[in-house]
């Protein structure tokens, strides 16, 4: 089953025609970036669209600096935006975690262009285990904090939150290279115990049943994943050779910018 409302993805697709026309760009993917596509969303979950997008060949070779993200404001229901593939491009050489799960992003809008596969291909590339870890420790640590700040009442979206930054982080110390982006993937693969994997299950349920800022009794065996999983410091994984990458891209952005003049 979908997990779009149809007459939202009228609307999101609506919304990224005006968008493309309004600032003469061509969109080469759309997806759902948010708790939707990651698996646990709650009744009462916004949307969250992202996409990545390629301005007229003449834009990219102008001296004069030009806006490289592309949004609209903030409404309860809709948080769209997105970014010139240059800009998304520099950031994979950073390995952006966003960026990666965008690419593997379950849902989507909108896949037009052929060079989408190339893109993805070269992020995965580009992603530095290393790098991502700290990224997903951090989330982690972050959801678990609050947990704790909450003291025994605390929202299934936070305990949803710490989980999967944690499988993420575990899925790289495991399999060395970029997580997927939703639970059900990452349960998949990492297939945890049969009673951890009933308790999670029961949470997104939970989750999906209620409201963003409902509230929970804390639930020992998910406390001890999460204390297991987010607080020993990440051994050292494999690095990527970051020039031959660079080189890669470069070349790949000159194609693709081209064959969209």
């Amino acid at each position: 089953m979908d997990a779009i409302d149809p007459g939202m993805r009228r609307r999101v697709q609506a919304e990224l025609d005006r968008m493309a026309a309004d600032n003469h760009v061509t969109i080469l993917f759309a997806i759902e970036s948010g708790s939707r596509s990651w698996g646990f969303p709650s009744r009462d979950s916004d949307y969250d669209v992202r996409f990545v997008y390629l301005r007229p060949l003449a834009d990219y070779l102008s001296v004069s600096s030009r806006r490289d993200v592309i949004e609209r404001p903030i409404d309860p229901v809709l948080d769209i935006g997105g970014w010139d593939l240059r800009k998304a491009l520099q950031l994979s050489l950073r390995s952006n975690a966003a960026l990666l799960e965008w690419l593997s992003s379950p849902l989507s809008y909108r896949t037009e262009a052929a060079s989408v596969g190339t893109i993805r291909q070269l992020v995965r590339s580009a992603a530095d285990p290393n790098a991502l870890a700290v990224h997903y420790l951090h989330l982690g640590r972050r959801s678990l904090e609050k947990m704790q700040a909450d003291g025994e009442a605390v929202r299934p979206k936070d305990y949803c939150y710490a989980l999967r930054a944690a499988c993420c982080l575990e899925w790289l110390l495991r399999f060395h290279e970029p997580p997927p982006m939703d639970m059900p993937s990452l349960l998949s693969g990492l297939t945890p115990g049969t009673a951890l994997l009933a308790r999670i299950h029961d949470l997104i349920a939970r989750k999906a049943g209620g409201g963003e800022q409902d509230r929970q009794a804390r639930d020992t065996m998910l406390d001890q994943f999460l204390t297991d999983r987010l607080n020993p410091t990440p051994p050292p994984l494999p690095s990527v050779d970051r020039d031959r990458v660079a080189a890669d891209i470069d070349r790949a952005f000159c194609a693709i910018a081209l064959a969209g003049s």
